[in-house]
């Protein structure tokens, strides 16, 4: 008998779930295994408080008579004051909470659950009491004993699983600023700046709304010293190479002369001038450079365009040295305590207060510096870069303060490139070696040194020495600003209109965004200018594209933010016209989300946003996904960081669904995709119970809307939850379903097939399984035959004909099927599923005696051990993993595993053969090891 104790909690007896008959029965039943038994009269007082003694008891002997008809024989032990579970009767999750170090990270994500979620007995507040004592007890032992094995992992050097268990230990505790400590050391090694970043931004943000305090001093101070020691590391300074930097000795140094000459007042600065002209890289280059003359302290907000990118150096700055601010988080929610902090610091040294792009920085972080000046702090130091469409106003009000003797102000404007500069520019930063024309030859300079074509052939070639194309096509703003003053107002119509567009597009479609009749000629003068060529679309038809990404990223800033707006909006409209329920690239998703950002409606930013979600949750929540080859290939490729992207999609729709007014028809449709999308989340992170919900939610609602599609998409769901957990009668009603439903739609009834063939194979009927299988395996022949690859589903066939195979100890059948479904991947370059394979060869292997050929395909498999968490395949791998531990002499590692197949087989519904195999090698390794 097993109990599940974290999550919604379950009894389960032989691998068939127990019904109670009164849910007091139930919690008499998590009472005594957790507690291992208790006194007739405490239970009596917390299951029935509100009875006198004589009824108590009454109850009690009713209920432990019923419970007692559950439970094997000599399950239950009693006297006449006590109650206790016989000692190795009943198995349970707390059997796994002392040693943690066996489990992976799906599994301990499981321990870590509420206890007993969701269980409570309304209206007896004595067993709701010991319910949340006992909840808040295990938590706090859980998160201990993450600790402890984190701190093992970094003594073992084992930097991954150390940041993975405190991770999983902040997540539960996420105001312990030990914990985050201790994560932010582990992030250190790895060098991971953006992880130390976002621990330190959450942990401070959670302190201040929720206690009302900031992080400790010692937090802060080993957040810094954690950039201090990387500094020679991972945050190596770039090389001289930006465009603000030459020619702008005369403003550096009158800058650096206001700060050496500062007095008690407060100096602010302000760098303005055009887009592009290097306000940032000078005031970044001091900060950087000049730190004794500015301060240990940096306050800092950064623009949209900088934001989140690790390698900006002014990210690195204002991290490494002070607070950074990050403006999807305005200063709204901290204001006052950002002037405090502003504050304190100047009593104790030199601060400054460094504002980039002003224009992009809300009115509320004005007034906070407005707020900050009329303090009137000594030590303080304001740098600002302004741009001209706000520098007027913040002039005056600064001016104002300066004339009233409050603060001393200067502003600098930063005009764009001379002659003389862009001759520098091409000499020292793109590697031109010509000579440079004279400054009153400009007319020459703008055709010929900074024509478009020299300056393309410069970054290709300091590209090809090991220099970084990124950085270096930032340095090209210049040349192709130089180049679009030539372009006529047609012309400069076209470019930011297929740069708003972001993909190659036909001519028609460029046409509707167009008020030019006749593109044609206008677009073969910019094809011989080098800033258009002919592509091929999404599509597969011929369509046009701009030449480079800079120079579409040059057009796209540029153009009006209506204009963006407009184009971006019919853009969205058209590609949400595909197929909900079909799967594009991702590179097509992300940019139906930028899109909807800029011209989308709310229903229109969930949809686009929903899209990615669940081509992420299919594509890798998936052993065998539903989706072609080249797509499949793209997200495995493209998709580093898949995990945490769906955790950021999914609470970004959750957001988007909250601001929606009211609940229109299609915000009711947009919501069941998501549930079923969660559904297939779910079940992928091991949260069986929730999934199940999810999906068959989703499902009863599809069916109500008459949504064919979606309702195939959720007995999917539900069908290969049955497989992974041996569900044989959930598998046969809903692979009937599935079945029916897939009629007309060839896709979907060779899943459907798949699923009648395992279902019609484990009830007993070998050769008609087999008949569905290989019927399954035609259909999809036939699509491959008409250009539509889906390998990983052949692969999922295949393998369940070599398991069908396997279980009936046909070795040779096993062995051709399983080699087909690996050579299907493998030749379309596809590696989700693969693990799968691997683990039923290892087995295989194990019935040939091939003890090297099991380890081998063991080691392949190993490095998706975090995906195999529950069910058959989790017993199955970790028993091989046992014998393998146990063949090389390793009886801890041996141990280990069988430990962790125990766990895997939590999962399953009732006894099946991976259990039998555990069992059978169980005995093995004791008769061998005595």
């Amino acid at each position: 008998m097993y109990a599940r104790l974290f999550g919604p909690p379950s009894l389960s007896l032989r691998g068939e779930p127990v019904a109670f008959p009164f849910k007091k029965v139930e919690a008499l039943s998590y009472i005594l295994i957790t507690e291992g038994g208790a006194s007739r009269t405490w239970l009596a007082q917390h299951l029935w408080p509100e009875k006198d003694e004589r009824s108590g008891a009454k109850n009690l002997r009713n209920a432990l008579y019923q419970l007692r008809s559950i439970m094997p024989q000599s399950t239950i032990l009693s006297n006449n004051s006590r109650i206790s579970i016989a000692s190795g009767k009943v198995r349970s999750d707390l059997d796994f909470l002392s040693d943690l170090e066996s489990l992976g990270e799906r599994d301990l994500k499981r321990l870590g659950l509420p206890y007993l979620e969701g269980f409570y007995l309304e209206g007896t507040e004595e067993f709701n009491h010991w319910l949340q004592s006992k909840r808040d007890y295990f938590r706090d032992l859980y998160v201990k004993n993450l600790r402890h094995q984190a701190e093992k992992a970094t003594l073992s050097g084992e930097d991954d699983r150390s940041v993975m268990l405190l991770t999983n230990a902040l997540s539960i505790a996420p105001w312990d600023e030990e914990i985050a400590k201790k994560l932010m050391e582990s992030l250190g090694k790895q060098g991971n700046l953006s992880r130390i970043v976002e621990t330190y931004a959450a942990l401070s943000t959670r302190l201040r709304n929720e206690m009302g305090i900031d992080p400790s001093p010692e937090t802060t101070d080993l957040y810094k010293s954690i950039f201090q020691k990387l500094d020679s590391v991972s945050v190596q300074p770039r090389d001289d190479f930006s465009k603000g930097l030459w020619g702008r000795d005369g403003e550096k140094a009158q800058i650096l002369n206001l700060i050496a000459n500062q007095d008690e007042r407060p100096l602010c600065i302000s760098l303005w001038g055009a887009e592009g002209s290097g306000r940032t890289a000078v005031l970044n280059r001091i900060l950087r450079d000049h730190s004794d003359m500015v301060g240990k302290s940096i306050v800092c907000s950064i623009s949209h365009q900088n934001r989140g990118n690790p390698w900006h150096d002014l990210y690195q700055v204002a991290t490494r040295y002070g607070l950074f601010l990050n403006s999807d988080a305005p200063f709204r929610e901290q204001g006052r305590d950002i002037a405090d902090f502003i504050g304190k610091r100047s009593q104790e040294g030199r601060i400054t207060f460094f504002l980039d792009e002003v224009r992009f920085i809300g009115r509320e972080e004005i007034e906070l510096m407005k707020m900050v000046l009329s303090s009137e702090p000594e030590n303080l130091t304001v740098l600002m870069v302004d741009h001209p469409e706000t520098f007027g106003d913040n002039d005056r009000w600064l001016g104002a303060m300066a004339a009233e003797g409050k603060i001393r102000y200067r502003s600098i404007k930063i005009l764009p490139f001379g002659p003389r500069e862009c001759g520098m520019f091409c000499r020292h930063v793109l590697g031109i070696t010509e000579d440079i024309p004279l400054p009153d030859e400009e007319e020459r300079i703008y055709e010929e040194t900074l024509g478009l074509p020299v300056c393309l052939s410069a970054l290709s070639e300091l590209y090809a020495q090991g220099r970084g194309l990124e950085d270096l096509g930032n340095r090209l703003e210049f040349p192709i600003r130089a180049m679009s003053n030539r372009l006529s107002p047609v012309h400069i119509d076209i470019m930011e209109t297929l740069s708003i567009i972001d993909e190659p597009v036909s001519l028609d479609i460029l046409r509707g965004h167009m008020t030019e009749g006749n593109l044609e000629p206008e677009l073969i003068k910019l094809e011989k200018m080098d800033l258009l060529k002919a592509e091929i679309s999404v599509d597969g038809n011929a369509a046009l594209a701009v030449v480079h990404p800079q120079i579409k990223a040059f057009f796209r800033r540029s153009a009006p933010k209506l204009k963006r707006h407009f184009v971006s909006q019919r853009m969205l409209a058209k590609s949400l016209e595909r197929d909900p329920l079909g799967f594009y690239p991702p590179s097509l998703c992300l940019r139906d989300i930028d899109r909807s950002k800029e011209g989308g409606s709310l229903e229109q930013r969930i949809e686009a946003h929903g899209r990615y979600l669940r081509l992420l949750v299919r594509a890798k929540c998936e052993g065998f996904p539903p989706i072609e080859d080249g797509i499949l290939k793209k997200v495995e490729r493209d998709s580093r960081n898949w995990s945490k992207e769906i955790d950021r999609l999914t609470l970004q729709i959750q957001a988007l669904f909250q601001r929606s007014v009211g609940s229109s028809e299609n915000i009711r449709s947009l919501q069941n995709r998501f549930e079923a999308t969660t559904g297939f989340h779910r079940l992928w992170a091991g949260e069986l119970d929730r999934g199940k919900r999810h999906l068959i939610g989703a499902l009863e609602e599809s069916v109500r809307r008459g949504d064919r599609s979606l309702s195939i998409e959720c007995l999917h769901g539900l069908c290969l939850l049955a497989i992974r957990t041996e569900d044989d009668d959930l598998l046969s009603r809903y692979g009937k379903e599935i079945e029916i439903a897939s009629e007309g739609n060839r896709l979907n009834r060779a899943i459907a097939l798949r699923m009648r063939g395992v279902a019609m194979a484990r009830s007993g009927f070998i050769e008609e399984g087999r008949q569905q299988l290989t019927l399954s395996l035609e259909i999809l022949e036939d699509l491959k035959n008409l250009g539509q690859r889906y390998s990983s589903l052949f692969s999922m066939v295949e393998s369940s004909l070599g398991k069908i195979a396997l279980d009936n100890d046909d070795l040779p059948s096993a062995e051709i099927h399983l080699r087909k479904a690996m050579m299907a991947l493998m030749r379309s370059e596809v590696h989700q599923g693969r693990w799968i394979i691997h683990i039923m060869t290892a087995q295989l292997m194990w019935l040939k005696g091939d003890h090297e050929g099991l380890s081998e395909h063991l080691a392949q498999a190993e490095e998706y051990r975090d995906e195999i968490i529950f069910g058959d395949l989790g017993v199955l791998f970790n028993s091989l993993c046992a014998y393998d531990h146990h063949v090389k002499g390793d009886l801890q590692g041996a141990a280990r595993h069988l430990k962790r197949a125990h766990f895997s087989a939590t999962w399953l519904v009732k006894k099946d053969r991976s259990m039998d195999f555990l069992e059978q090698l169980e005995s093995y390794i004791a008769a061998t090891v005595k």
